[in-house]
């Protein structure tokens, strides 16, 4: 005999949001903020006023698809974020460091660079 167990389940309607900023203080202060944690960030090649981060997320409670362009560039070292991230790189390279494990994508590839509990390094270049 098998028991279905019926409980409710909460919908979560997704909620879209897009921010676009230019300075590299404006840029730091709005990741801190996106992600929720404290952020280093240093900027290898300082980008042109034309080149703006582009974050675009797609949250539905329990997971969140982010959508961002990082011009130029640039290495984060957040402290534990509390999740896993997956970076699908469109354009440009990422390269990540998490407890020994490294992740590497170009164009049209995946990696995987955060684990929910530890600290991790990554670093882009013109990522989107």
């Amino acid at each position: 005999m098998s028991y279905i167990y019926h409980r409710a389940t909460a919908i979560h309607r997704p909620q879209r949001s897009r921010v676009r900023v230019s300075g590299a203080a404006q840029a730091h202060e709005f990741l801190e903020d996106a992600y929720g944690v404290r952020l280093h960030i240093r900027e290898n090649r300082v980008r042109s006023p034309e080149e703006k981060l582009t974050h675009e997320r797609v949250d539905v409670g329990v997971f969140a698809i982010d959508d961002v362009h990082l011009p130029g560039a640039m290495e984060f070292s957040p402290d534990p974020l509390g999740r896993v991230v997956a970076l699908w790189a469109n354009d440009g390279r990422l390269e990540g460091h998490c407890d020994g494990v490294k992740g590497e994508a170009s164009a049209g590839e995946l990696a995987m660079v955060s684990q929910p509990d530890l600290p991790h390094y990554s670093r882009t270049e013109d990522l989107s």
